[in-house]
């Protein structure tokens, strides 16, 4: 047992005896002991909690240091008038730390939660609520300390999703606004158009009643019923008597 609890959290003696004592010594907990020691000792490693570094922060630096930066791709719809802005990728860190949850809360609560994961899935729920519950004492962190972390992280997401719905709602709002504007100006415009095919045939009907009018005038007296000057009969040539040669 001793072995067990130094091999998984490095604890000082008196420690592991208390851890023991929680823990009991019977063979099926020392069959569990074996099972999780493997995966304990990577999830509540003392150099891990000596630092106050974030794991999730460990975990995914990589991640963040290729993420895009909040509001790095912006959309403005200049010609709808209606401007939509992109979040970029989703980061549960960075809404926890908007919110005010601290790193210390972060860690604490991610280190619970692996510890949980990785405990064998045959595992009674009270088995593993003792194993969990010694191994944190053993670093002085609390049960309230978990649940009062993992309750902000809760709350700092689901005001996340009620900020996104409502900025989505006045996004939806504004659009359907802009729609509606866009919608009455194009029955306007329709309105107009027809306005202008009436005018256009008002007008022209006018003009060409006038046309009928006139076009008796030219099929009478156009070039194709006047006479040519080149069918005009020749002039008659005058007969002039001849002088009698003895005048």
């Amino acid at each position: 047992m001793s072995g067990f609890l130094k091999g998984i959290f490095g604890a000082k003696e008196e420690d592991q005896q208390v851890l023991g004592a929680e823990l009991g010594a019977s063979d099926e907990m020392e069959q569990l002991q074996a099972d999780v020691q493997g995966t304990v000792d990577t999830k509540l490693d003392p150099s891990m909690l000596d630092d106050g570094e974030s794991i999730e922060a460990k975990d995914h630096a990589e991640q963040h240091a290729t993420a895009p930066e909040p509001n790095a791709d912006v959309h403005e719809a200049e010609e709808s008038g209606v401007p939509f802005e992109r979040k970029g990728e989703f980061s549960a860190e960075r809404v926890w730390t908007e919110a005010g949850v601290t790193d210390e809360e972060q860690a604490t609560v991610h280190r619970a939660q692996s510890l949980l994961a990785e405990l064998p899935s045959s595992t009674p729920d009270a088995v593993k609520r003792q194993i969990v519950e010694a191994a944190l004492k053993a670093f002085d962190i609390s049960i309230s300390d978990i649940v009062v972390g993992a309750s902000s992280k809760v709350q700092a997401l689901n005001s996340y999703i009620e900020e996104s719905n409502d900025d989505n709602e006045r996004f939806i709002g504004v659009s359907e606004a802009r729609i509606e504007a866009l919608e009455a100006e194009i029955a306007v415009i329709r309105e107009t158009m027809k306005a202008s095919e009436e005018e256009r045939d008002r007008l022209v009907g006018s003009a060409t009643e006038v046309i009928d009018q006139i076009q008796p005038v030219l099929d009478f007296f156009g070039p194709s019923k006047s006479p040519k000057i080149g069918n005009l009969p020749a002039p008659a040539t005058p007969v002039v008597a001849a002088k009698d040669s003895d005048d």
